[in-house]
């Protein structure tokens, strides 16, 4: 397999929300339909055809019909390589942002993060959100951060 980017934590720890979230028997895996329903949240509306596709790359075992959070991050890896990057991790991100105003609250991100089942210490979601947080307003400017995201990879 390739050699892609790694995520930043907070990246990963947001995809492993949406992934949860969307694993609606909780056994570690989601459906080609879960998948869609994650673009979908995201404002993204791919076909049965691109969903095949996106299932597959994510994939070793390109003939699964499900996708491990692992084949998903596999699958994130990939896209943020997409030159439509910066617009589809906005998007991503607006599923945390109901409101449409650009920010994302501390304290959502927080219960997100503690709602994934990855117990992460209080440490570690304080590092998280610090790390986000540049100007300590208790919000989270998602454009700066996934500029920050791609200037990472």
């Amino acid at each position: 397999m390739e050699t892609l980017p790694d995520l930043s934590d907070l990246r990963k720890a947001e995809l492993k929300a949406a992934f949860d979230l969307f694993d609606a028997d909780s056994n570690g895996c989601i459906t080609i339909q879960e998948l869609g329903d994650i673009f979908r949240a995201s404002g993204q509306n791919p076909t049965n055809e691109e969903l095949r596709k996106m299932l597959n790359e994510g994939q070793e075992n390109k003939n699964s019909e499900y996708m491990t959070y692992e084949g998903f991050l596999n699958l994130m890896r990939k896209k943020i390589q997409d030159p439509e990057t910066i617009e589809e991790l906005e998007e991503a991100f607006k599923i945390f942002d109901p409101e449409g105003k650009g920010m994302i609250n501390n304290l959502d991100v927080r219960q997100a993060l503690i709602d994934s089942g990855d117990n992460f210490s209080k440490d570690e979601l304080d590092r998280i959100i610090e790390e986000a947080d540049d100007d300590k307003d208790g919000y989270i400017n998602y454009h700066e951060l996934v500029i920050k995201l791609i200037a990472e990879k």
